[in-house]
Parts: structure tokens; sequence; C-alpha cells
């Protein structure tokens, strides 16, 4: 079997089945499952891209520590006290700033040069513009809504593993593929343990903090540095984050159909997005 096919698809899968069954443990501190997707994560990351030269030099090095760097922040959301008005903007502040600081590290060089820079500005902060408005912790935990956010996450992993091989940009079409089987892995255990009649542990907002920081990274390096990118099908690609914010919640549907319902929503912009890439790629 090929190594591409191993490393890429079948290792983070199985990885994603040891995590989903991880997550459903119900003893253990509120931190241990965020530290766990986040080392699943950056496991996957290493298994394809290998460990980085410190201090970071090139944009690939850089992302492997603000991966790390995702695991303390993501643990925000855990922080206990009254939650506040000012508490409650402060916290959803909070995956916004990491996201533009990321940006800033990645490619302020790139950024500011070149005659089209302020468009492209424009363009990239749309998955910044996203986690503004829609993010884990403003979207509810609802049994109802339980699959909206990991739904949404593996769609837009997919989407931007595709939108990165559409622009030349085949190492980390690979990392994002992998994230998206980590990913739904993850997610087929929680399902499969819910269709057995058992009480599934829903993704803490932790968790998914995690997932949504580590692919958005991902996605702005994409976005930054993939040769032929699209710019604007990467801006669109970012409505798929926003979906959890404007879908019904689908409280009477039966509990089973639920996750592919969120699933084929998740999968309109994307599609939109890919859509976009092949009319607009040269």
């Amino acid at each position: 079997m090929s190594p591409l096919i191993v490393n890429t698809v079948l290792i983070p899968l199985g990885l994603g089945l040891i995590l989903g069954l991880a997550l459903g443990r119900k003893s253990g501190p509120n931190w241990l499952n965020p530290v766990l997707a986040g080392a699943a994560v950056l496991a996957v990351y290493v298994l394809l891209e290998g460990v980085p030269h410190l201090p970071p030099v090139s944009a690939k090095q850089k992302l492997f520590l603000l991966i790390c760097a995702a695991l303390p922040v993501s643990c925000l959301a855990l922080a206990p006290g009254v939650m506040t008005p000012s508490a409650r903007v402060l916290r959803r502040a909070v995956i916004p700033a990491y996201l533009m600081l990321t940006l800033l590290w990645f490619g302020l060089t790139k950024l500011t040069q070149g005659a089209g820079s302020a468009q492209a500005v424009w363009l990239l902060l749309a998955p910044v513009a996203a986690s503004l408005w829609s993010q884990p912790q403003t979207c509810g935990t609802a049994p109802s809504q339980s699959y909206l956010w990991p739904a949404a996450l593996l769609v837009y992993a997919v989407n931007m593993a595709v939108l990165s091989l559409f622009g030349g940009f085949v190492g980390f079409a690979q990392v994002l593929g992998a994230q998206a089987a980590l990913l739904g892995g993850a997610l087929l255990i929680r399902y499969l343990t819910e269709r057995l009649g058992k009480d599934p542990a829903v993704f803490s907002t932790a968790t998914l903090n995690v997932f949504l920081m580590t692919l958005c990274a991902t996605a702005l390096l994409v976005g930054l540095f993939a040769p032929k990118i699209s710019l604007p099908a990467f801006a669109l690609s970012a409505l798929v984050l926003c979906v959890p914010a404007v879908v019904p919640r689908l409280q009477t549907w039966p509990a089973a159909l639920r996750p592919f319902a969120f699933g084929v929503m998740a999968a309109a912009p994307a599609a939109a997005s890919i859509l976009a890439a092949t009319s607009l790629v040269h």
C-alpha cells in the first residue's frame, strides 16, 4: 500500500478512532480532552512534515508552534468564574486574536509587498472574520446541536484540502486531508456510540476550539503561500465556519440523520468555494 495513503489517511483515521474513544471517557479533568485533541493534531502534523528546527524560520515550522499554542489558548474556554458581558466579549475575542496573530506572523512581509496586497489582505481575513461571528462557545451545546461544529469543521478541512491541491500546494493538501481523517475518525466513534444506545460524550467547547484554531491556522498558511491559490475561493470557504450560527436546529429530525443534514448544509458553501476555484484558478 502507498505510504501516501497510509500517512495521509489510515494513520490519522486510526488516531481519530482512538481519540474518539478517549473523548468518550466520563472521568478525568476538563483540560484532558483538548490536550488529547491537540496532541493528536500535532502527531499528524509531525508524521507528515517532521519535527521542525527551532527557532522556526519557515511558515511550516511556525505552524508547529502555533498548534502547540492552540492548547493553552483553547483551554481559556474552561476558565472558571462569573461570565459577565465583558468576560464573554473577551473570551469570544481569543480565537480571532490568535488567528490574526497567526496571519501576521506567517506573512507580514508578504502582505506588505506587491500591488495586489491590499485585496489579498481582505480576502485572507475571511477565517478571522468568520471566527468573530461564529465559534463553538457561542453556538450552544444542546443535544440537537452537538454535531453542528464537528460536521462544519470536517467539511472545512476537506474543502481547504481541495483548495490547497488546486493551488499547487500538495504537501498541505495532505496535511489538511490528514486533519480531516483525524476529525472524521473521532466523529465516527461518537456517532456509532450514540447509535448503539450508549451516552456519547459531546465534544467540549475547548476541544472544538483546538480543531478550529489548528485548521484555520493551516488554512491561513495555504492562503498565503499556495502558488496558485484562488483567494476568492479561499474567502468563500470561510462561510463553512458560519454555518453553525445560521442553520436550523433540527430538533424534530431523527438523531441518526442530524449529522448528515448538518454536513450537507456545511457542504453548500464548500461546493461554492470549490466551484469558484475551478473557475478562477489559472
